[in-house]
Parts: structure tokens; sequence; C-alpha cells
């Protein structure tokens, strides 16, 4: 299974912009399985646990799996998220890694 990394925005100033995002994170995971692809996404693995550790140990545990997935794909006002850009950077320093936006990613092909 081909396991795709959903870089998707999570924090927000008020708490109906962090359900905001949680559910775009969710519609766009939903997407990607309906591709194909398992999905790995940081804003839905930490959703609502803001305070059950600093939120810097989340991100980095992200970026600790990223290089695990077949491709990264960006969701969403990614842009305008600090997370994401790191993501993103991130993501252009693994050789290999096929980066993609929600509205650009291909259905999973199984590996031969």
């Amino acid at each position: 299974m081909q396991i795709a990394f959903l870089s998707s925005p999570y924090r927000s100033p008020t708490i109906n912009g962090v359900a905001e995002n949680v559910a775009s994170a969710r519609a766009a995971a939903v997407k990607l399985w309906s591709l194909g692809y398992g999905v790995f996404c940081p804003a839905l693995n930490s959703a609502f646990m803001d305070g059950v550790v600093d939120d810097q140990r989340f991100m980095d545990f992200a970026i600790v799996v990223m290089p695990f997935c077949r491709l990264v794909v960006f969701n969403g006002d990614w842009q305008n998220s600090d997370g994401c850009w790191k993501e993103h950077l991130v993501a252009h320093s693994i050789p290999g890694m096929k980066i993609y936006s929600m509205d650009d990613v291909p259905p999973a092909k199984e590996p031969v």
C-alpha cells in the first residue's frame, strides 16, 4: 500500500477555526483513501489533543514519519500554515518524494 502524508493546516486563532481545519483535513483524507492510498495526516493524528504534549512534539513526530511515505499531498490553505511550510521544506529534501496538491494527486498504483 502506498502511504500518502497529508499536510493540512491545523492551528487557528479560534476553536471554530481549528474545527474547520480538522474537517477539511478529514475530507481530504477521505478522498485520498478513496483514491487507494493509506493516509497519515498530522492534523488528524493530534486533533483536539492540545496540551497533551508540546505542539512541537507533534510536529517533530510528523517529520519523523514523512520519509516512510511515498508522497506528500498539500491541502487547503497550507501556504499560510507554518507547520505545512516546514513539511513542504522537508518533503523537498527527501530524494524521490512525490509532492502534490489535493487537486493534482493521481489514483494510487500498487508497486510492481
